[in-house]
Formats: C-alpha cells, structure tokens, sequence
C-alpha cells in the first residue's frame, strides 16, 4: 500500500536538504569574500588611531615617570627639591584633582565637545600644561608647600587633559560607536571589509 503523504515529506526533505545547501554554499561564499585582518588593520583610519594611541600612552607614563623626579631633584639641578613625605603630599593632591575632573567633568567634555574636538583640546591643554609646569613662579618660591601646591595643581590639571584625550582615543578605537558619538550617519548593512567585531549590533542601544 502507498501512503499520498509519503512522496510530499519526502519531497520536503530534500527541498530542505538543497536550501541547506545553499546556506552553506553563502556562508562559504561570504567567508571567502572577506579580507584578512592585515588588510583590515591598514586600512584608515585605524593605522592613524594606533599610532595616536601609542604616542598618547608615551607622553601620559613619561609624566608619570619625569615629573616626580623633577620635583625630587634639588634646585642646583632645576628642581624643586621636595622630599619624600612632601612629594607624596603633592602627588596625592594631584590625584584628587584627576578623581574631580574624570567623575564630574571629563564625561561632560567629551559629549559636547565630541571626539576629534576632545582629542585636540586634550593634547593641546596638556601642552600647554607641561611648559607652565616648568615655567611656573612657584618652582621658585622659598616655602616647600608653595612648590609643592603650584606643581600638583599643573601636573594634576595635565594629566586631566591627557586623560581626555585617551578617552577620546579609545571611543574611536571603537568604530561604529565612533560614528555614533559623532553623529555621522551609520550604514545598517555593514562593509564586508570589517570584522564582525566592529560591525554595529542592532541588539545594542
């Protein structure tokens, strides 16, 4: 005896074995399409991001490193001749400036001003810092804690605007996140060229 349904699931299953099979046939025809992750990696502006990020991860630990030395070098050498407890005092208030300026301000800055803006602000105020750091009246001055004083508000106010720009720095590392903070329109197919970890989720807020 024949069953009519028979021939119909049978049919179905291989119409299903060949949509299978095209499946395949497009994962593998778009794994075939896509760059390797060398060509990705050169193409701009991520060989510019790196770079940025290199020079900025240079210049923010040579201060950590160059600016207490400074001030434990003694004023023959063009310090300030701090000692340990007073460096310590100076850094920590240094650090409280930073604690300030990254929890109420920094996030503020960087929404408004948004992240190429953020970037050259930072860098250029860090600058800037850096030459009144050593240019300022107090280096000079007789007492410990006007030394002190005028070198951990600089230096703390210095680091604030590296901070700045790393943030700005790292919110472009992200690149679809980037666009977004910019508001730059953003593709809702994206380029085959990225990897999937650039691509913007459509899950994400």
């Amino acid at each position: 005896a024949t069953h009519p349904g028979g021939g119909g699931e049978g049919g179905g299953e291989g119409s299903g074995g060949g949509d299978n099979g095209g499946g395949g046939s497009g994962g593998a025809a778009d794994g075939a399409a896509r760059p390797p992750l060398s060509a990705v990696l050169c193409s701009h502006p991520l060989p510019l991001v790196m770079v940025l990020r290199a020079a900025h991860g240079c210049a923010l630990f040579a201060a950590f490193d160059l600016v207490p030395l400074w001030c434990m070098a003694s004023r023959y050498a063009g310090g300030l001749a701090l000692t340990e407890e007073q460096l310590g005092t100076s850094l920590a208030a240094g650090a409280v400036v930073q604690v300030v300026f990254t929890s109420l301000a920094m996030g503020r800055l960087v929404r408004r001003l948004g992240l190429h803006a953020s970037l050259t602000a930072g860098c250029t105020a860090a600058a800037l810092l850096t030459l009144c750091l050593l240019a300022s009246p107090s280096a000079t001055a007789e007492r410990w804690w006007l030394r002190a004083l005028g070198a951990s508000l600089v230096y703390g106010l210095q680091t604030s605007a590296m901070l700045l720009a790393g943030t700005a720095l790292v919110s472009m590392s992200n690149l679809p996140r980037a666009l977004e903070a910019e508001s730059l329109p953003i593709s809702p197919h994206p380029s085959p060229s990225l990897p999937m970890s650039l691509h913007l989720s459509p899950s994400l807020p």
